[in-house]
């Protein structure tokens, strides 16, 4: 009987002897991934994108040795949403900072029963591992060596409990080597019982990272002194950007500007950036595979322990990415209340600046949970605010188009002055702080342009402040809102 030839010849391979497409499908290939769950590889999640990716060749690699060593360290008590509350940063400054730090080792390895030998030879291991395997990814030896190390460092002060205790699966980036069975270079590298062990076990690599080890420029007293600043500075990078460095052609200035802006003020001005160093190495490769989680609670040991600057301190209040236009004008109205136009502005729309500050004391009041990808952080998700004017909340993307009308007030009125002020019509009149209201005033450029026209007509018409004030309560326009002000 001839076959029809309609009918698939399952078991015939063609292709030269590889299994034709149909083939393929008759064993059923490809129907997992049609029906992952929500964390499957192929789906499409927002907290996905917003953490990237690692690519599995520069993975993290973590000595079985060291977790052995390291089991009976617990992770860090620290609630992440209380952290991100407006006061929540004190609770590790100060007698109760000093309670934590006093609780929780810098070095997990420091108890009594380990000799520093011991952990220092736990630090050799882990940064010669991760070494090895970047070096192996096409990673350039400084970066290489940099990453690995602090990696290492960031290990031994804790990250790697706060990795585990992350209970968010939605990526895993690290592998654990070692033990008898694992005839891998790191395996061996791991089992090594002494620095000479560990650098036989490295092979032809060792030699590169001696040689890196000891560079003036970006060696290990680089890594000792900075993998603090570089760890808080990569959880104000999540928070306020929502990734950890970006650098795509139209990204990397936004993202280097920011970095060097924060080291700046983090060493008052005595930092210079390697050349030999990729930031994107820095802030992506070596700190992707510890979660975002731990970037919190990590920060959160550092600041008990001293080690963050007064720079880094304050950045800690910056807010959730996505917000920002409600808590920077908010904050720029405030610094000028001393300003002597501020008087008939405030009078003319004291309502509208007091819904503005509900809006940011919200938002600095839980950071965390304004944060897009809240969820990573594992703290619930909060898209609603409440208004003093209104009966029902709305969403926080509502309130950023209400808080544009105020902040383009308040920049038509001070580039009216300003210009006043620049010909001699006026004086008197401090005009700080317009360049921070100018990316929420460009969702109202007209009105902004209106205030502008009106305020600069009662300039015209007076020329004393008394009566300038005056002049400009008449002038100011009521503001429209997007939402109405009678839901």
């Amino acid at each position: 009987m001839t076959k029809d030839k309609t009918e698939p010849d399952y078991t015939m391979a063609n292709n030269n002897g590889n299994p034709t497409l149909l083939e393929r499908l008759a064993r059923g290939d490809g129907l997992a991934m049609a029906v992952q769950d929500a964390n499957g590889d192929s789906v499409y999640s927002n907290n996905k994108a917003q953490m990237g990716f690692l690519a599995a060749n520069k993975f993290l690699l973590v000595g079985k040795s060291f977790v052995d060593a390291n089991k009976s360290y617990e992770k860090l008590d620290v609630n992440v949403k209380r952290f991100g509350e407006r006061n929540g940063v004190s609770k590790y400054m100060g007698e109760t900072g000093t309670a934590f730090a006093r609780a929780h080792p810098y070095i997990v390895l420091s108890d009594a029963a380990t000799d520093a030998d011991a952990v220092e030879l736990q630090y050799l291991k882990l940064a010669a591992m991760n070494y090895m395997k970047l070096i192996a990814a096409g990673i350039e030896p400084p970066n290489a060596y940099v990453a690995a190390g602090l990696r290492a460092r960031w290990i031994l002060m804790g990250a790697w409990q706060e990795l585990v205790a992350d209970t968010n699966t939605l990526y895993v980036e690290h592998v654990i080597v070692g033990g008898e069975g694992d005839a891998s270079a790191a395996g061996g590298v791991d089992r090594a019982n002494n620095i000479a062990g560990v650098l036989t076990a490295m092979g032809n690599y060792a030699e590169g990272f001696a040689a890196e080890h000891f560079s003036d420029d970006h060696g290990t007293t680089f890594i000792t002194r900075h993998a603090d600043a570089f760890w808080a500075l990569s959880e104000h990078l999540f928070r306020t950007k929502g990734h950890h460095y970006k650098n795509g052609p139209s990204e990397e200035y936004t993202y280097r500007a920011f970095v060097d802006r924060y080291l700046t003020a983090a060493y008052e001005g005595n930092f210079e950036w390697p050349n030999a160093l990729d930031r994107f190495v820095v802030f992506h490769t070596a700190i992707h595979p510890f979660k975002i989680r731990a970037l919190v609670t990590l920060t959160a040991k550092l600041i008990a322990h001293g080690t963050i600057s007064n720079a880094g301190l304050i950045r800690l209040s910056g807010a959730p990415v996505g917000t920002a236009v409600i808590t920077t004008t908010y904050a720029a109205l405030d610094t000028m209340r001393a300003e002597a136009w501020y008087s008939p502005f405030n009078t003319v729309y004291t309502n509208e600046i007091r819904e503005l500050e509900s809006f940011a004391s919200q938002i600095q009041d839980n950071r965390y949970g304004f944060h897009m990808a809240s969820r990573l952080y594992g703290v619930d998700s909060v898209r609603l605010v409440t208004s003093p004017l209104l009966e029902n909340s709305i969403e926080v993307e509502q309130a950023k188009s209400r808080v544009s009308a105020i902040a383009a007030a308040a920049q038509g009125m001070i580039s009216a002055l300003n210009q006043a002020v620049e010909v001699g019509a006026i004086a008197g009149f401090a005009l700080s702080n317009a360049r921070s209201l100018e990316k929420a005033a460009s969702a109202n450029p007209l009105l902004s342009m209106r205030i502008n026209t009106l305020v600069t007509k009662a300039v015209d018409s007076v020329t004393e402040a008394r009566t300038l004030n005056d002049a400009i309560t008449n002038a100011l326009p009521m503001l429209p809102h997007s939402v109405a002000d009678d839901e």
